[in-house]
């Protein structure tokens, strides 16, 4: 082989191995890029205007109406906060301002800030659309129980019909049961900011387990487990 084409092959061989070498480098230095999972973005809460709104504490449906037989506008989620608009003769359902719209919800369901008192009791519209169905999903805290009530029933002092009333609570009102009797015939509830029991004859139960809410005493403080629960009357009677 001559000097030349020895000189030629030598080169060759040298110039392969630098581009091999270079390789890695430029891999790193433009490295391909992975395929990135698509993330949905999560809304702001809403927040309110006015020195008179609701703060929700459960996913909870804003209807056309104030009952649960309107038709679903959309839904607020815990933590959001509404202008309170009117309210319902009875004061189981105020009406918000539902992202620029007129909306309806159970106020025992959320949080007041300011006397809902104060707001204008208002009429619901005659062609207000109802309901194709009167589902309510709900986000529940541990140990609290949702429901309604069936008729109109007194919420007392105590878990007896021989203790003082406190209030009537309307018939299908939204109720939160956050503690019970040891006999499950009486549930401990918070309405228009008063609590007290309720017996359980008069509430139909929506979500959640009846067995995971607390056992409570007669002021609503939850009992341990090696104290002495209180007495019920075991009766259907309000």
């Amino acid at each position: 082989m001559s000097n030349k084409r020895k000189y030629m092959v030598t080169m060759a061989a040298a110039f392969g191995m630098a581009i091999a070498a270079a390789a890695p480098a430029m891999a790193q230095d433009n490295p391909t890029p992975e395929p990135t999972a698509e993330v949905t973005p999560v809304p702001p809460p809403l927040t309110a205007s006015t020195e008179l709104f609701v703060t929700s504490n459960y996913l909870v449906n804003v209807r056309s109406g104030p009952g649960r037989s309107f038709a679903v506008l959309g839904q607020v989620r815990p933590g959001d906060a509404l202008d309170v608009t009117g309210r319902g003769s009875d004061g189981a359902w105020v009406q918000v301002n539902f992202n620029g719209q007129s909306g309806w919800v159970s106020a025992n369901l959320f949080d007041a800030t300011g006397d809902l008192t104060t707001a204008s009791v208002v009429e619901v519209a005659a062609d207000a659309p109802t309901a194709e169905s009167t589902s309510e999903p709900l986000v529940l805290e541990p140990g609290t129980l949702i429901g309604n009530t069936t008729v109109n029933v007194n919420l007392r002092v105590g878990p007896s019909t021989s203790t003082d009333k406190i209030v009537v609570i309307p018939f299908s009102t939204d109720l939160v049961v956050k503690g019970r009797t040891s006999t499950n015939n009486w549930y401990w509830v918070t309405y228009n900011d008063q609590s007290g029991w309720i017996t359980a004859a008069a509430f139909f139960v929506e979500q959640g387990n009846i067995v995971d809410v607390p056992v409570v005493d007669e002021a609503g403080n939850v009992v341990p487990d090696d104290a002495p629960a209180p007495t019920a009357e075991a009766t259907a009677a309000q």
